[in-house]
């Protein structure tokens, strides 16, 4: 399955606006809760195994329908994606979690 760069940031946008304040008790419209299950008022499932069992048939679709190209650029635009909210992201963690971790040393993947 070929997936162009638009098809990649029309994916990161719908990723970015799920992520908004507020929260639904529905799916996104590009995932759907396991057969049984029912998008719960934490999340798009109502519970770990419907999540689970999502999760892999999610991971069985991309192995066997996107190439080793695809995969590279969707990884590189979450990449970039990531590192454009950093900060508001890693703010929206401390304020949901009350955990604030603080490391002063670069990684050495930023090297």
């Amino acid at each position: 399955m070929d997936i162009s760069s638009q098809e990649i940031e029309a994916i990161v946008k719908q990723v970015l606006a799920g992520m908004g304040g507020a929260q639904t008790s529905a799916a996104p419209a590009a995932y759907t809760a396991a057969p049984g299950g029912a998008a719960g008022d934490r999340g798009v499932f109502e519970n770990v195994d419907d999540a689970v069992e999502a999760a892999w048939k999610a991971q069985r679709d991309w192995a066997a329908n996107y190439k080793i190209e695809d995969r590279q650029r969707i990884i590189e635009a979450i990449r970039r994606c990531a590192r454009a909210h950093v900060e508001e992201w890693c703010h929206k963690i401390v304020e949901e979690t009350g955990i604030c971790l603080l490391y002063t040393s670069p990684s050495p993947r930023d090297a």
